[in-house]
């Protein structure tokens, strides 16, 4: 009998051992140094964001910055709705909330991951609870070492993470230098960490770097006692990832707080100057601003919030415009340690999107997100582990199959 060894127990790793069972009657063991699943547990905040409601594959594509063209092939094998139907097929049942995103009724990662690892147990997967030191192929077997001793198999799956890409490097393959993404952002106008705690709701957002604009971008994005961070943001730092920003050379983002033109609201204060002469500037514009951010605009460019509208400088107005148009914030840096996944790894060039197999070595597979390929918040990177580790689960044994 064949026998596949997996290394790697996070989402890709176990799916794909569930997977190479689901298809084939052979051996399969999965290695990891910790326990099986643990990477799921943080997942949605808990509670496990493990798709996203998309029924068309070049859009759904769409949202990964890195390997959208590479998973085509991939979704179009395994995709979302292959995802749900599974995962109810062994007693996951999901729902999807307003924003798309798919959740398991549960609300639990943990739960998610004591149903899969049930779904391992009955078919007979083996869990090793080792470090995998070495993989050598000999012609004939591969040689996987571990502290423990070695084993022997006749196809390998790699699905160790956007961490540790020592093992496909070894087998030659080229490694897209990997950093850190989905983060909260450092920035250098630290007054804005008074207002932590703040969200702002679908602000347009232009993004400069070095005096180019690189991006046109909107969503919400929230203040925190260090940085910036939400939806929007963790976005920017996605497919700004491989732009070298620091303090000396930092993105500038041109935030349009008030989602209105300027032209707009030059008309709405020369109405609203004529309508209501003696409310204070403070108070005048509230349906742009939150009252803590416009406060923070007005003391720090010498404004009196107390003045009347009536008495408002030309100047005044430019400077308020200018800044509920186009609030400048620089990005000097990610917030160390805190992205969710990793751009980089394996080079898509040198893997077969229909079996996800090397192109460099016969019978070695990769998965998951060691692979150069992320996308955006939302249930993406979970998508991206559970299809291409169907799609290497279901190719892993296929040649034996058809030379049986």
């Amino acid at each position: 009998m064949s026998s596949v060894g997996i290394v790697g127990a996070g989402p890709a790793g176990v799916f794909a051992a569930l997977s190479v069972r689901d298809f084939y009657n052979t051996d399969v063991v999965v290695f990891d140094w910790q326990e099986p699943l643990t990477t799921l547990f943080p997942t949605g905040g808990g509670r496990c964001n493990f798709s996203y409601f998309e029924t068309d594959v070049k859009t759904f594509a769409s949202y990964y910055p890195r390997g959208s063209k590479f998973l085509l092939s991939v979704l179009s094998r395994f995709g979302m709705n292959d995802t749900v139907d599974y995962f109810e097929a062994i007693g996951i049942k999901s729902y999807v909330q307003n924003d798309n995103r798919i959740f398991p009724i549960s609300d639990s990662a943990k739960t998610t991951a004591e149903i899969m690892l049930q779904r391992g147990n009955i078919l007979g997967i083996k869990f090793k609870k080792e470090r995998v030191n070495n993989i050598f192929d000999n012609g004939k077997k591969f040689i996987l070492s571990t502290e423990n001793g070695d084993y022997e198999f006749d196809k390998i799956i790699l699905a160790s993470g956007g961490k540790n890409f020592k093992l496909a490097r070894k087998f030659g393959h080229k490694i897209i230098s990997p950093r850190f993404t989905l983060a909260p952002l450092e920035i250098a106008e630290k007054q804005y960490y008074e207002l932590s705690g703040l969200s702002l709701k679908d602000v347009w957002i232009k993004v400069f770097f070095e005096g180019k604009k690189i991006l046109n971008i909107a969503g919400d994005m929230l203040f925190t006692r260090n940085s910036i961070s939400g939806p929007v943001v963790f976005k920017i730092s996605s497919i700004c990832v491989y732009d070298d920003y620091s303090k000396d050379k930092p993105l500038e983002l041109q935030i349009n707080v008030a989602k209105q033109s300027l032209q707009y609201l030059e008309n709405y204060v020369e109405n609203y100057k004529m309508d209501n002469p003696r409310t204070s500037i403070r108070n005048s514009f509230n349906a742009f601003c939150p009252k803590s951010l416009f406060d923070m605009i007005l003391i720090e460019n010498g404004i009196d919030p107390t003045k009347q509208i009536a008495q408002m400088t030309k100047k005044e107005r430019n400077i308020i415009l200018e800044n509920l148009t186009s609030l400048k914030i620089h990005v000097t840096d990610k917030v160390n340690g805190a992205g969710i996944v990793t751009a980089g790894g394996v080079d898509t060039n040198e893997i077969n999107p229909k079996t996800m197999e090397s192109k460099l070595v016969k019978g070695l597979f990769f998965a998951g997100e060691m692979i150069n390929v992320d996308g955006f918040t939302g249930g993406f990177n979970l998508q991206n582990c559970w299809s291409t580790a169907r799609v290497a689960g279901m190719s892993v044994l296929a040649d034996e199959e058809e030379n049986a």
